[in-house]
């Protein structure tokens, strides 16, 4: 999931869809903690990172809102000064509606798909 992640966040940046333009992508651990992918768009004044946490499964609203508070836990671990966060969950599907805060993204994994298509 996480390569396929990769290729369809790189692919939106492209097309325009997503807040920035990576000019890296890796992951990162420290400590034992992980995030799956960081995009990181340095060019400006202010880095501009992208977080994602990507998972196989269908997740439930409060499931995903766990998800994407630790994100923010693990976002504060990041060795980056003033630098501007999008929080990404990228799962199978939820469950039920969940609601999103300005700076969060939710990617399904029929998006993934519907890109890989669209990108062939």
């Amino acid at each position: 999931m996480r390569g396929s992640c990769r290729d369809a966040l790189l692919f939106l940046a492209r097309k325009g869809e997503l807040p920035i333009i990576p000019s890296r992508v890796r992951t990162w651990w420290h400590k034992g903690e992980e995030i799956d992918i960081v995009a990181i768009d340095d060019t400006g004044e202010k880095p501009k990172l992208l977080l994602v946490e990507a998972k196989w499964s269908k997740v439930s609203s409060s499931e995903a809102r766990r998800i994407l508070d630790r994100l923010r836990a693990k976002a504060s671990l990041l060795p980056v000064d003033k630098a501007e966060f999008t929080y990404v969950i990228a799962v199978r599907s939820v469950e039920d509606n969940l609601e999103l805060l300005g700076d969060e993204m939710l990617i399904t994994v029929d998006t993934i798909d519907s890109i890989s298509r669209e990108a062939c």
